[in-house]
């Protein structure tokens, strides 16, 4: 689980020793104003610990807040303390979260939160006191690997806390996503987690503010990577069409190509990239229901790696340079009509709705761009995957 909180610090000795311990009583007199700033932002960054009508909650949180920034002065000041009760505090906070039916993901953003408000305070308060730069970075170190530990503690009590059905779910989820696992072992691990083994599957993973229950039905898995919640469904039935129900309005479901199981992985990652291509605006996001990732699976194979899409792009699309971008725009669409067309300008002007001589000009104008290079049947996929990696790579815009 060491990689559930991803690390912001090379791989260095321990920062500890090299600190400024003098700065320790100027940190220590910052103490209650920034642990009041974190809980605010926490609360206003991520909406499972946002309950403002709850003034006991509000006050736990600020006093675990509190104590864990006085764990790391005290580090500072080369007091390390009780560092075993210092983690079973932490520890104890996984349990309680787990309790409460939160999730881990909701924990691990709220220690990013504090770690990335607490470096700002240290920063700005060690470049007023005068610390050389090389000792405010070491203290960068140090702020991210605290976070890191508490991370861990945290994670530790928060699994410890998980029934044991739920560690065998989260087993098996694991072993169905790990190429090469054997037969056998992938039948024992679901006997174990009593789930009916489907002989297709499907991934499902979630955009937004979601928090997944524990009333899913047995036959869902459910899991959480790379900092979105997902799910593991049976292929048959209609698993896919009623899980927007389990979540909030407003989140956004991809839903992966249906695999056998054995190939699981594939269809969580394909869910994952087309996700990617929503937020950026490539792929369009539907207005309700689920996004089917399988109908964009060539767009997301185009763009698997942008940086040979845009080679492509530059021996094949040079002279596009001399147009305007909405010109640009104008020509790629014309082109991969043509391309798609056997029939001549007609047929492209009732494909893109124009008239027969505005098609005739575009392609004329091709001509004299690219030559002989539109009639060559050697370059001829490689110059429609690049007027096709064009045309997505515009059409980015600002993230859903």
């Amino acid at each position: 689980m060491k990689q559930a909180i991803q690390s912001h610090r090379p791989d260095l000795s321990s920062p500890w020793p090299t600190l400024p311990s003098d700065m320790a009583p100027l940190m220590r007199r910052e103490i209650p104003d920034l642990a009041a700033q974190m809980v605010r932002e926490i609360s206003r960054q991520v909406p499972e610990y946002d309950r403002p009508g709850d003034a006991d909650y509000r006050h736990t949180i600020q006093r675990g807040v509190e104590q864990a920034l006085q764990e790391f002065v005290g580090r500072v000041s080369r007091r390390d303390g009780d560092l075993e009760t210092a983690a079973e505090v932490h520890r104890a906070i996984g349990r309680a979260e787990r309790r409460a039916g939160r999730s881990l993901d909701a924990l691990h953003s709220a220690y990013r939160v504090g770690a990335r408000l607490s470096w700002r305070r240290w920063a700005e308060l060690s470049s007023i006191a005068g610390v050389p730069p090389a000792q405010i970075y070491r203290i960068a170190d140090a702020v991210f690997a605290h976070i890191d530990e508490l991370a861990e503690h945290a994670t530790e009590g928060y699994a410890a806390a998980s029934a044991p059905d739920d560690r065998r779910r989260g087993r098996l989820l694991k072993l169905l996503l790990t190429p090469g696992v054997a037969e056998g072992t992938l039948a024992e691990a679901a006997r174990a987690a009593r789930w009916p083994v489907p002989d297709e599957v499907v991934a499902v993973i979630v955009r937004g503010a979601a928090r997944i229950g524990t009333d899913l039905p047995r036959e869902v898995l459910a899991g959480s990577g790379g900092g979105r919640p997902f799910l593991l469904l049976p292929a048959d039935g209609a698993w896919v069409d009623q899980a927007h129900r389990w979540f909030a309005a407003g989140c956004l479901l991809v839903a992966g190509p249906v695999v056998p199981l054995g190939s699981a992985r594939n269809s969580l990652q394909l869910a994952r990239r087309c996700l990617d291509l929503v937020e950026r605006g490539i792929v369009e996001r539907p207005e309700h229901g689920v996004l089917r990732a399988e109908p964009h699976l060539a767009t997301v194979v185009l763009l698997e790696n942008e940086a040979f899409v845009q080679m492509l792009i530059d021996r094949h699309l040079g002279p596009l340079r001399e147009l305007t971008p909405r010109q640009q725009q104008r020509m790629v669409e014309t082109l991969l009509a043509s391309l798609s067309c056997r029939n001549g300008a007609p047929a492209v002007a009732q494909l893109l709705n124009l008239h027969p001589q505005t098609v005739r000009y575009r392609l004329r104008r091709a001509e004299s761009l690219f030559g002989d290079r539109l009639r060559d049947p050697l370059v001829r996929l490689e110059f429609e995957m690049a007027l096709r990696g064009h045309q997505l790579l515009s059409k980015q815009a600002v993230p859903v």
